[in-house]
């Protein structure tokens, strides 16, 4: 069905996690992946990348930036190399769309430096890119999702995950230094992390089996920045 184009419910974004998901678990490409990646592929929009409209669920929806890293980083892998050709005109579409989109909260911030990282941006970019997303920092050590917010773990954990898999991090150590020790800190007894919703109410409500009530999606997320972000330094 994906190969054929037919939606799955999530339609880009189920492809693009689930690529994420086997990216992390060292899948190697095969037939299942070549499916995922090429549905992926023909949703890229020149305008508006992977953006999918409706309503915007913050802090992962607020923008285009955060669908492009994180697609760009599996494409970059489990494209099929028939594809190559192809790919390698649109990335001049993604490149130019990345430098010129405008950041306004943290995850744009984090996003943009993973996205020119696995566009192969010059060092130059990076550092800039690095140094804006260092700015956002608090006192406190931890990151809020915009100006107005206090620091969280969704916003930290993805920050220093940023600034290690750009290579910033090993470059300047303190801020990521910083960020997880305000992590370590605020973690729960149970190891998660507590991060306040924050997105329009507008699906019935369930329970997934995730502290936290009506944060519990947020708050999974959050926790799984955060663990991803503190496992950088284990590398």
């Amino acid at each position: 069905m994906l190969a054929q184009q037919i939606d799955p419910p999530g339609s880009a974004d189920t492809a693009m996690y689930t690529l994420l998901g086997m990216d992390s678990a060292n899948i190697e490409p095969n037939a299942t992946t070549d499916s995922f990646a090429m549905y992926l592929f023909r949703h890229h929009r020149a305008d508006i990348g992977w953006w999918s409209g409706g309503i915007a669920r913050a802090p992962t929806a607020d923008g285009s930036l955060h669908r492009t890293a994180q697609a760009v980083k599996v494409l970059n892998r489990y494209l099929p190399p028939a594809m190559s050709d192809e790919y390698k005109s649109v990335m001049e579409e993604i490149k130019a769309r990345v430098r010129r989109e405008p950041v306004n909260t943290t995850d744009d911030a984090a996003m943009k430096l993973l996205a020119l990282t696995y566009i192969g941006a010059p060092e130059a970019e990076l550092r800039i890119a690095a140094k804006a997303l260092e700015s956002r920092q608090r006192a406190d050590g931890g990151w809020g999702g915009n100006p107005e917010m206090a620091s969280d773990a969704y916003s930290t954990g993805l920050s220093i995950y940023a600034l290690s898999e750009s290579g910033r991090a090993g470059e300047r150590p303190q801020p990521y230094g910083r960020g997880a020790a305000w992590l370590l800190r605020n973690q729960q007894a149970d190891g998660s992390w507590h991060v306040r919703s924050r997105a329009p109410k507008f699906q019935p409500y369930f329970e997934s089996g995730f502290p936290y009530g009506g944060d519990q999606w947020i708050s999974s997320a959050g926790t799984a920045w955060a663990v991803a972000g503190l496992a950088a330094s284990m590398r």
